[in-house]
């Protein structure tokens, strides 16, 4: 059997790291739709919306956990977190992101 504590660092880590790159994102949305161009009003739609989905996630994300178990719960959330990524690799169209 493994040790409970080094399980649990290892989650808190990836949750860590997930908490980074949000924070990255964070800096990065707004900074790139101003380089665009875009008006500073859709650019505080956008980044509204990505803290409402944020806030959104933190309700739900118990009921997802006991649902599927925590190891699951985290895959998805990666998974979804990677494919949101990818989408902001597309030209920039305040619509999409």
């Amino acid at each position: 059997m493994g040790n409970p504590y080094l399980a649990a660092a290892a989650i808190m880590l990836g949750m860590g790291a997930m908490q980074f790159g949000f924070g990255l994102f964070g800096l990065y949305v707004p900074t790139r739709l101003t380089a665009e161009g875009v008006s500073p009003f859709v650019t505080s739609l956008v980044v509204t919306g990505w803290s409402l989905g944020f806030l959104l996630g933190c309700r739900f994300a118990p009921g997802a956990i006991a649902a599927l178990g925590h190891v699951r719960a985290f895959a998805v959330s990666a998974a979804l977190l990677a494919a949101v990524a990818l989408v902001f690799a597309l030209p920039p169209h305040a619509g999409m992101w």
